[in-house]
């Protein structure tokens, strides 16, 4: 038996209701916040969160057109990738047909086909609300969303044929045409969150269209290497900073390397980003002198200097100065005319030398070098170049193997070239050796072949030769030419070190076997060893083919005369004097006696 109720009965189910109805209220609101802060949109009203795109190269000719959707409330949009390759600008226009255009490039995806941006000139739009964790699986209804500026266009209902999972995302087909009016609609749960956007399947047997999770391109960011991210940096489009400053900072640092609107793009963002980020400023001036806009890079020199001397800089005074005199002098070595009066190497000196009054860094030292040297005061850079070396400064700073090798071989230079004797020189080069990182490089075994060029002037032969070998000791002789065995022959046959002459030569000889030079050695060898039979066949051997060389005849005529042979040697020697060789003199009166 049903109790009636009474008054008071009735008055507490009222209440009991009210409750239940409020908690469902707040729940409600409660997963609204859970999703952006974002309540779900109603189906009947998701085109206004649709736009169609125009994408433009850099001279304006159209690229494609084609839709997309609009992901916050701020005008973040999301995109094919496609439409994107190669532009330089984009133009939205709203359900409501206001335009408004791409301002920054939040991420991209070619593989995947997706781009996301922000925008401009947007008011009061209308964004998808995304779901936060897709459980949607094979079979479950969703509602695709075409553009339309019809809002009695409702949704069209579909179901999804198959879901597969990809990282944490995943990856669906629908069963809906594959059709290019069904490619880059968003696709909706029955709630009326984004869950998928839609791509045209490139399966040759499939019917439906497929689709990939929305999430992967709200998870899209820009990052510190992005510069060099080959899908970003197809699209000519600015891309935004990373979230940190530090991320920003080497950003910038390499987007700077890029085109120059991507450059300035860039700097500028970070400036306005970070005011007073000091190294901004440095690589903003280095940017415009790059462009030959010296005004401006004075300007951000000076803003960089004034900003410096605060506690908090992450760019100090003398790091400026050293920046600025760096610029000067690549400019000026570098393109020398066509700049402003004071773009000097003395300008550079001496922003190099306030440098060093703030800190006095070998850095700085090494800088005065520099320009020292350019203004051909060999004397002056080589007393910078060698307090480099010896580390005379303050600086307690770690100096590099590499360093100190290039700074030993800018002060051997710069020694010869004020004149200094070439004993010291050799020293001097020794200091380099001695400061090659161990095991040598490549790279560096060209310093042995420099220090045997300075033994050689002062005569030591077998010490260059040894630097010789330590050079095919580190390169390797597959990697080594005719001319490298040609040139260490001469020392050899300098110190008599015939039978390694010998080789060398032969070893020229096969490597390049119609270089002239190198029979006429091989003989000359021979006669220097006092193998006068070996000598004078092998310039028989050459005189068979050709017979206006002097050298064959000369060396013939000296081994016939070292033999007895005088008359023969006469007739070749005469004959060597006929054709030009002015130093057959000697050896006439020799064995005309």
């Amino acid at each position: 038996m049903i109790k009636k109720l009474n008054i008071t009965d009735m008055k507490r189910l009222l209440i009991l209701i009210c409750v239940v109805l409020g908690s469902m209220h707040f729940a409600g609101t409660s997963f609204a916040k859970d999703v952006n802060e974002v309540k779900p949109v109603a189906l009947k009203n998701a085109y206004k969160s649709l736009f169609r795109i125009t994408t433009y190269t850099v001279d304006g000719k159209k690229i494609g057109e084609g839709t997309g959707f609009f992901i916050s409330a701020t005008g973040e949009g999301i995109a094919p990738y496609s439409l994107f390759k190669g532009a330089a600008s984009a133009e939205l226009t709203d359900y409501k047909g206001k335009p408004l255009s791409v301002y920054r490039i939040l991420g991209a995806s070619e593989l995947y086909d997706m781009v996301k941006f922000s925008t401009q000139g947007g008011k009061k739009i209308q964004p998808m609300p995304f779901v936060q964790s897709s459980e949607l699986k094979a079979e479950s209804a969703v509602n695709l969303v075409r553009y339309t500026t019809n809002k009695k266009n409702l949704p069209v209902l579909t179901k999804i044929a198959s879901a597969d999972d990809f990282d944490s995302y995943r990856y669906y087909t629908l069963s809906i045409e594959n059709d290019t009016v069904n490619v880059a609609c968003p696709v909706l749960t029955e709630a009326g969150f984004v869950a998928a956007f839609t791509q045209f399947n490139v399966g040759g047997d499939s019917l439906g269209v497929c689709a990939i999770d929305v999430r992967f391109a709200k998870d899209f960011s820009i990052n510190s290497t992005s510069a060099f991210n080959s899908d970003l940096t197809a699209i000519k489009i600015p891309k935004a900073l990373p979230e940190k400053e530090e991320d920003a900072e080497t950003f910038v640092y390499m987007a700077s390397r890029m085109d120059s609107v991507t450059a300035h793009t860039a700097l500028n963002d970070f400036l306005t980003a970070y005011p007073e980020n000091v190294e901004g400023y440095v690589n903003r001036a280095a940017f415009f002198v790059r462009y030959n806009n010296y005004a401006a890079a004075e300007a951000d020199y000076a803003t960089a200097l004034e900003k410096s001397v605060s506690p908090n800089s992450n760019y100090k005074k003398d790091e400026v100065y050293n920046a600025m005199s760096k610029q000067i002098y690549q400019k000026v070595v570098a393109q020398g005319t066509a700049l402003p009066e004071n773009w000097t190497i003395q300008r550079a000196l001496e922003e190099a030398e306030k440098a060093y009054e703030v800190k006095p860094l070998r850095y700085y030292l090494l800088q005065q070098g520099h320009c020292l040297f350019t203004q051909k005061d060999y004397a002056k850079a080589y007393e910078k170049y060698l307090a480099v070396c010896l580390n005379e400064s303050a600086d307690t700073t770690q100096w590099s193997q590499q360093s100190e090798k290039e700074t030993w071989y800018y002060a051997t230079r710069a020694f010869e070239l004020s004149g200094g004797d070439s004993v010291k020189a050799v020293a001097l080069m020794d200091s380099v050796i001695a400061h090659l990182p161990r095991p040598v490089e490549m790279s560096d075994a060209v310093y042995y072949l420099e220090r045997a060029t300075r033994l050689e002037r002062i005569g030591e032969y077998r010490k260059a030769v040894l630097d010789y070998n330590e050079y095919e000791k580190i390169v390797g002789n597959a990697n080594l030419n005719d001319r490298f065995y040609f040139l260490r022959e001469q020392l050899e046959l300098q110190c008599g070190m015939y039978q390694q002459a010998l080789d060398d030569i032969n070893t020229a000889m096969a490597r390049n076997p119609q270089h002239p030079d190198y029979p006429v050695e091989y003989a000359l060898i021979l006669l220097r060893a006092g193998l006068y039979d070996e000598a004078a066949a092998a310039c028989r051997e050459q005189m068979k083919t050709i017979q206006d060389n002097p050298d064959y005849y000369k060396i013939l005529g000296i081994a016939l005369g070292e033999m007895g042979q005088t008359k023969d040697a006469l007739i070749h020697l005469e004959k060597a004097a006929e054709l030009g060789d002015p130093t057959v003199d000697v050896f006439l009166k020799k064995y005309g006696n």
